[in-house]
């Protein structure tokens, strides 16, 4: 019934409905297949108390779902995260939203991004570097490889020792426990991360092999040191998993 237009006779395909059998009931949703840009100030209208919860050290909306229900979390207990999608279909806005809701909550001593992005002038980041929050933006090769190793190998072991001479496990008891001592989570956003890995393996086998050993100690060693990965590629390709 809601597919057909009698004026027109025709059908619109996009339209369809998903049947639930609930005891001698059906309820039936129907899905009117309409393109809605919903932006972040109508979903923190539905989600006031979550925002407001001081107990959410990091409250953030990452959108809707299917049915329109807000999708939101504490990026507290997230270390990683990998979004894909193909081209054009909202990866970068998404983490765009993700970061913007970070630095609003955030100061600079708590917070701070590295920013890696392939597509140099035309990045959608771009805009973001000149945040507070923003340490380096990278958008060459060899730019990128040296930001991770110094990362890995500078950052993570000064962390290490911090952590572990305060006999402290992790971030968050260090953070707990001297809390007047500044270390802020650190957020490694990676887009295009397998054009990244093409180019390099183009380029060099041995920059490429690398990088993806970087990434590894990143997603495995470096979480509970504050040090977190975003990775956006296109398609889950065997390196990313």
């Amino acid at each position: 019934i809601c597919r057909y237009d009698e004026e027109t006779g025709t059908e619109d395909k996009s339209i369809y409905g998903i049947g639930i059998a609930v005891g001698m009931k059906i309820c039936i949703k129907i899905m009117k297949g309409a393109a809605t840009m919903v932006s972040l100030r109508d979903t923190y209208s539905q989600v006031k108390d979550f925002v407001l919860d001081t107990d959410n050290y990091m409250p953030v909306v990452w959108g809707i779902d299917s049915e329109g229900q807000v999708v939101k979390s504490d990026l507290k207990s997230i270390d990683s995260m990998c979004i894909a999608g193909m081209p054009r279909k909202g990866k970068s806005w998404c983490v765009q939203a993700i970061i913007t809701q970070i630095v609003m909550f955030h100061k600079p001593s708590e917070v701070q991004l590295h920013i890696f992005d392939p597509k140099e002038g035309t990045s959608d980041f771009k805009a973001m570097s000149t945040l507070p929050h923003v340490r380096e933006f990278k958008t060459k090769d060899e730019d990128v490889l040296a930001g991770l190793k110094r990362i890995v190998n500078v950052e993570a072991p000064r962390r290490m020792k911090m952590i572990g001479d305060a006999n402290c496990v992790n971030i968050w008891d260090f953070k707990k426990k001297c809390p007047s001592v500044d270390l802020p989570l650190l957020y490694v956003v990676i887009d295009e991360v397998i054009t990244f890995s093409e180019r390099m393996k183009d380029k060099s086998p041995e920059s490429a092999k690398e990088f993806q050993s970087l990434l590894l100690q990143f997603v495995s060693r470096l979480p509970n040191l504050g040090i977190r990965l975003f990775m956006i590629p296109h398609i889950i390709k065997d390196q990313i998993l």
